[in-house]
């Protein structure tokens, strides 16, 4: 081993070790990133002009029905993939889109979201943060390492004492926003978008990491 203690230093910049950390960090989310199984083929051309007419001629046809009816003629088509076409394909019906109602509502709007983040030792920490959409005001930032549904919950309930609960409430769908979270969250209006791509939970992710700072 080493005669001294001395020779078993080693000086290193401190801009070398960040850098040896922000590599280690982009090697741990391109293993996270990468799919589980494999991807499904792209669909051919054929079957996605019989998903457009049947979306067009069936306006009252909805993802899962058009899923069965693609099933009778040999297609396997997963229902999520269905109802991106179908967006695609029909018009928007009269009436405010997504964005102008979070424009429109912003200021009755709180915007909640969970999401990971790795501390030094690369160990993750969930982030739950509710924000209020006119303002980008972060109402409220808490974290720990196995978040659950009561736990979320819970910190729902303590923001919102009666007579003080938004008029809307804007989740995704995660897992963890269960009956349970659900159940706090009745008694005002309580909106999920899948996707949420116009900027709510978007915005309350980006806004929180303004105040949490970089990783």
């Amino acid at each position: 081993m080493f005669a001294h203690w001395r020779q078993a230093l080693v000086l290193v910049n401190p801009e070398t070790l960040l850098r040896w950390h922000r590599d280690a960090f982009r090697r741990l989310w391109t293993w996270r990133s990468k799919p589980k199984s494999p991807r499904s083929p792209r669909l051919s051309k054929d079957v996605i002009a019989l998903i457009r007419r049947m979306a067009l001629d069936n306006r009252l046809w909805g993802a899962e029905r058009i899923h069965g009816e693609l099933l009778k003629l040999g297609f396997s088509v997963a229902t999520s993939t269905i109802q991106v076409y179908i967006s695609r394909f029909r018009s928007t019906p009269t009436g405010q889109r997504w964005s102008t109602f979070l424009r429109n509502q912003a200021a009755a709007i709180w915007s909640c979201d969970l999401f990971e983040v790795r501390d030094l030792c690369f160990r993750a920490h969930y982030v739950f943060v509710v924000m209020h959409l006119e303002t980008r005001r972060l109402l409220l930032a808490a974290s720990t390492t196995e978040p659950t549904s009561d736990w979320l919950a819970q910190h729902l309930r303590n923001l919102t004492p009666p007579g003080e609960a938004p008029k809307f409430l804007v989740r995704d769908n995660d897992c963890k926003f269960s009956h349970c979270f659900d159940a706090v969250a009745q008694g005002r209006r309580h909106s999920h978008h899948p996707h949420a791509e116009d900027g709510a939970e978007g915005k309350c992710a980006l806004r929180a990491g303004d105040r949490l700072g970089p990783p």
